[in-house]
């Protein structure tokens, strides 16, 4: 048997699916996901386990149709689309309806069993292996007695409509649920007369004979294995058949199609199958159906000079057209703070004086670096990084000039100094020559210099599935491995899209969303970290990699004046925070307010309708002349078509509260989803294809009445100036929207926006580094001897008997050089 798991290809993005799709994560809102598996009628039983409680949890059942961003249960049509048992308060939602408290709200470690009844319409859950009553008069043995019976009077939900429903969950931030559909042995004793799980049946060697069905039925047909047959019913009038795949030597018996043959009962069966029937003259029983001139088959169409096709453009031209209305939608955003980070203030106003400290100490003498490349020995110059640069960089020169000519682009070599070893790939030679002398020089660099320009294969690619960051950060570098010494999260569809690009500067981009960068490794390896890996507040107390004293390490600094940056608030979206819309025009439908008239004479009454986006809610409502008056709210369905010329998304012309149906007009893209901007339809593919979309919309009515007269004129335009604010965190229903502050937040920054950020913890690490770096922070350029293990990044201690002081700082970039006599490092710090 097969049985359910949740689906991957019928969920919220914001949700993620591990431990075989059993297990579900939120990361979003109210988000919703389905199982692989409906039942149309029969009984069964699952369970489902709290890990991780957010509050809302809500388990139950959904039909096909049900909103994957809506609570479930929530979504108020069609009225039997969803229903639920949340886990904050306890209570039932059905419809768009929250009815009473239905027993307790379950906690992080209980155990749901959910009891579908389609032979009897009624739905009951369990708490614990306790069978709940929603009014409490009963006890769990009566309830589980009822159920057992086929009586619903204890039932959560009962007479819900026929149809299939899935097992279904909203699965919120930072919720985690794990279900069991049959697939291991259940927590709790499942009721008499239920199929233990949700599964489809498979035949091997045997044969199921299935039932005719009339009017609108449908039948789900197992899949055949071994030598198994299946015999089809009869199909009645509008009937479906879902025909499974044939496995080794199994076979279908098709009967005839209608009691009296195909073009008496007007058929119109719809048969999905996975292989091709050819039609001809030489059929055979039972497909011998009489063709004569009154036959109906279903793909005949009468074409004429009225058929309207989708790309057809119809325009209807007056001569006079009376009171054009204008309006126009600008929405002012008005965000909130949503929390403060930390409640430290570290920003100095104060600055030092620019100090410099001479060489004059000791010279400390030491072995330059030396590097061989074939045998040949060069000597090496210098070899450095900076924070943010990527790549290790070293300059060299050939001991013997006669070498040059033999050194080739993309060798590899190798420098040693103490007990740090760099790998390295030519990178560069040049050859200056001043009368008979000649310099050559050689420069190196990190062999991860391969994924830019000019070595790497530029990308055009777009990630049209939700992705994990370091998953796609590898796939970007053809499958090399990065270290990842950062949070990993998940990237939603069509978020990342290059074109032409440098494969290291997608992975740059993936990890600047998080406020880290990628470098190179000694070894060539690249890692991704923080700019900043431990916050400036608390660098006074933090373990430190490097000590640094003015004599035993031959100190020499410098410090200069820098137009001091300070940042302590600043606001990080994945989104603009300008995204929200008001879409404002007359109302032209036939059976509408103004009952299908679209223009209008002076002094009468016009209805507008006011589509608000998501986040957003009309503020207020101007007019150039005559009087506006609010009407009422009202929903109301509309039908479209959508084109997809090579891409995976479209987008409605009006916000939908819910998708109601969706029909392919030949090539399907798989299920479409609605975006958070409730406008965007995205399909699991791209391509070329027509999707008629039917679906709610929710609507503000709005009463302009024209004077008799504007200026002394009889005709004149009218204009309706829509005003609009956001209402919410989410302005355009953008998935992360959050403010980071430190401290009063006196000095906030330039908003960050970053399609990539995905997660509220991605977006609370960006503002983290953007404020770390506003932290009043001075540059301070230290010469001292080498030491090993010296990295961008790190923590140092100086201490500095000129300055009479000691202090910390972060290391931003480092330069090892070597003479015949010495060699030294130089580091450009980052000091509080």
């Amino acid at each position: 048997m097969g049985f359910a798991t949740w689906n991957p290809a019928d969920k919220d993005p914001d949700i993620t699916l591990s431990n075989g799709n059993l297990t579900a994560t939120g990361a979003g809102g109210n988000d919703l996901v389905r199982a692989t598996i409906a039942k149309g009628s029969g009984k069964f039983y699952w369970e489902i386990t709290i890990g991780t409680d957010a509050g809302n949890i809500t388990m139950g059942v959904a039909t096909s149709v049900h909103s994957l961003a809506i609570l479930l249960g929530a979504q108020a049509q069609p009225a039997g689309s969803g229903m639920g048992y949340e886990s904050s308060s306890g209570q039932k939602y059905r419809a768009g309806v929250a009815g009473a408290s239905y027993g307790s709200a379950p906690a992080v470690g209980d155990v749901i069993g959910v009891a579908l009844d389609l032979d009897n319409n009624a739905v009951w859950f369990s708490l614990n292996g306790s069978w709940v009553d929603g009014d409490g008069s009963d006890s769990s043995a009566t309830v589980l007695a009822e159920i057992e019976a086929g009586t619903t009077a204890s039932a959560a939900f009962a007479s819900i409509a026929a149809g299939s429903y899935f097992p279904a969950a909203t699965v919120p931030w930072p919720a985690v649920l794990t279900a069991n559909f049959g697939a291991s042995a259940f927590t709790h004793t499942v009721p008499t007369g239920f199929t233990s799980g949700v599964d489809n049946p498979t035949v091997a060697n045997g044969a199921i004979n299935l039932p005719s069905f009339g009017v609108t039925g449908s039948v789900s047909v197992p899949t055949v294995h071994g030598a198994g047959s299946i015999d089809l019913p009869t199909l009645s009038v509008s009937g479906t058949a879902n025909v499974p795949t044939i496995h080794a030597g199994g076979t279908i018996s098709l009967p005839l199609l209608g009691a009296s043959g195909l073009g008496d009962q007007k058929l119109r069966a719809r048969l999905r199958m996975p292989w091709d029937i050819r039609v001809g003259t030489r059929l055979r029983e039972p497909w011998r159906v009489p063709v004569t001139a009154r036959l109906r088959i279903p793909i005949h169409h009468r074409v004429n000079a009225r058929l309207r096709m989708p790309w057809s453009i119809e325009t209807l031209v007056q001569a006079r057209l009376r009171v054009p209305w204008a309006n126009t939608t600008p929405v002012q955003a008005r965000l909130r703070m949503t929390w403060d980070l930390t409640v430290l203030n570290p920003v100095q106003t104060r600055l030092r004086m620019i100090y410099d400290l001479s060489t004059q100490a000791a010279v400390i003498s030491t072995t330059r670096p030396s590097v061989s490349i074939a045998g040949m020995p060069l000597e090496a110059d210098d070899v450095s990084m900076a924070s943010g640069g990527t790549f290790w960089t070293a300059t060299l020169e050939p001991a013997r000039i006669e070498d040059y000519a033999s050194i080739v682009l993309n060798d590899a070599f190798t420098i040693t100094i103490g007990a740090d070893v760099w790998q390295f790939i030519i990178d560069n030679k040049s050859l200056q020559r001043d009368g008979t002398n000649a310099r050559p020089q050689i420069t190196g660099i990190s062999p991860g210099a391969k994924h830019a320009s000019p070595r790497a294969t530029r990308l055009t690619k777009t990630w049209d599935a939700p992705v994990m960051a370091h998953a796609a950060a590898e796939e970007a570098l053809g499958g090399e491995t990065i270290t990842w010494n950062i949070l990993d999260w998940q990237i939603p569809a069509n978020r990342l899209a290059v074109k032409d690009a440098d494969p290291i500067e997608v992975v740059r981009s993936i990890a600047k969303a998080a406020g880290a960068l990628v470098e190179s490794n000694r070894d060539g390896s690249l890692t991704a970290r923080y700019r900043f890996p431990r916050r400036v507040p608390d660098w006074s107390s933090a373990a430190i990699d490097h000590t640094y004293t003015d004599n035993a390490d031959n100190l020499s600094a410098q410090e200069t004046l820098r137009p001091t940056r300070i940042v302590d608030k600043v606001a990080v979206r994945d989104a603009p925070a300008n995204a929200g819309s008001i879409s404002a025009e007359v109302d032209s439908r036939e059976d509408g307010l103004n009952a299908g008239v679209t223009s209008f004479a002076a002094g009468e009454t016009a209805h507008i309708l006011a589509h608000p986006g998501p986040g957003v809610s009309v503020e207020s409502v101007t007019g150039s002349a005559g009087t506006i008056r609010q009407g009422p709210a009202l929903t109301y369905q509309q039908t479209e078509d959508l084109s997809f010329d090579k891409v995976s998304s479209a987008r409605l012309r009006l916000p939908a509260s819910s998708i109601d149906s969706v029909i392919w007009l030949g090539t399907s893209l798989g299920a479409l989803i609605l975006a958070d901007d409730l406008i965007t339809m995205n399909a699991p593919a791209a391509g070329v294809a027509i999707a008629r979309v039917k679906y709610t919309v929710a609507a503000e009515a709005w009463e302009v009445t024209a004077p008799q007269t504007a200026g002394g004129e009889t005709e004149f335009p009218l204009a309706v100036l829509f005003k609009g604010k956001a209402t919410e965190e989410r302005p355009g229903g953008g998935r992360v929207n959050i403010i980071a502050q430190r401290g009063d937040g006196a000095h906030p920054g330039p908003d960050i926006v970053d399609p990539l950020i995905g997660s509220v913890p991605v977006a609370t690490e960006r503002g983290r580094a953007e404020i770390e770096a506003g932290s009043g922070l001075r540059a301070t350029r230290l010469i001292a001897i080498y030491r090993d293990g010296l990295l961008p990044g790190q923590l140092v201690e100086v201490h500095d008997a000129l300055q009479g002081e000691s202090w910390r700082g972060q290391v931003q970039a480092v330069q090892h050089r070597g003479t015949t006599t010495k060699l030294v490092s130089m580091l450009e710090l980052l000091r509080a």
